[in-house]
């Protein structure tokens, strides 16, 4: 829904746009909205379609130097808190926030950690009803501007051997069929640094992709297109 450079240049009727918005997949990392109601494709539709398609980026990740001036961009922070149990068990403290969902009548937020506990909603606003369902967040009658913040623990701190560790994130994407729309990470990482080191950040500081280490404190800013996977290595003091 927000959108870059796309190859579809016609201007697209409305019966094409109703095939192409059913297979609608609004997605990022760790979660993926469902988007239905006729209402909402019908709201949608009536918007500038052809800008819509022309903003589309179709390739590689691409990250921005200033962020989208055109709409609000859905903009997804992490927190993820790693304690000294955390060395041992590999379990971390997740806390992530959602701001400037978009307007329709149901959603979800559904995770694919393949280790993950404690699931539940901290708070939402502009949301008629949220709960968890299984590994979900289930959303109803979303407005403008909803914001949603969601508590969980997972098991995301790998072992890579000696003295080493890897906390990996990602990939964040949104993506309609094949092209990507910008995208607004914020992640924040806590961690102990009497007994953790950060020996490496994967990508390296650049043009719309930020590092700012404090202490005991690590904050990442991205603004992208495509496909963003963030790796920190810590070694052990």
């Amino acid at each position: 829904m927000k959108h870059h450079d796309y190859a579809f240049r016609v201007n697209p009727k409305r019966s094409l746009f109703i095939l192409l918005l059913l297979n609608f997949l609004l997605s990022y990392y760790a979660i993926a909205e469902q988007i239905d109601g006729a209402d909402e494709w019908d709201e949608w539709m009536e918007e500038d379609l052809e800008e819509k398609a022309l903003q589309v980026n179709e390739g590689r990740l691409n990250f921005l130097a200033s962020p989208p001036s055109q709409t609000k961009v859905h903009a997804l922070s992490n927190t993820i808190t790693i304690t000294q149990g955390s060395l041992e068990t590999h379990w971390v403290d997740f806390r992530q926030c959602h701001k400037n969902l978009d307007r329709v009548t149901q959603s979800q937020v559904v995770y694919q950690y393949k280790q993950m506990r404690n699931l539940k909603i901290e708070f939402f606003r502009g949301i008629k009803k949220a709960w968890v369902e299984g590994q979900s967040i289930q959303l109803q009658d979303v407005m403008d501007d909803a914001e949603i913040c969601i508590l969980a623990q997972v098991k995301t701190l790998i072992p890579q051997g000696d003295k080493l560790f890897l906390l990996r994130n990602g990939p964040y994407f949104r993506k309609f069929l094949d092209g990507y729309y910008p995208f607004h990470v914020q992640l924040l990482i806590k961690y102990p640094q009497t007994l953790l080191n950060i020996k490496k950040i994967l990508p390296q500081t650049q043009a719309g992709f930020t590092i700012k280490p404090s202490h005991n404190e690590l904050r990442i800013d991205a603004w992208f297109e495509g496909e963003l996977t963030i790796e920190i290595y810590f070694t052990t003091q």
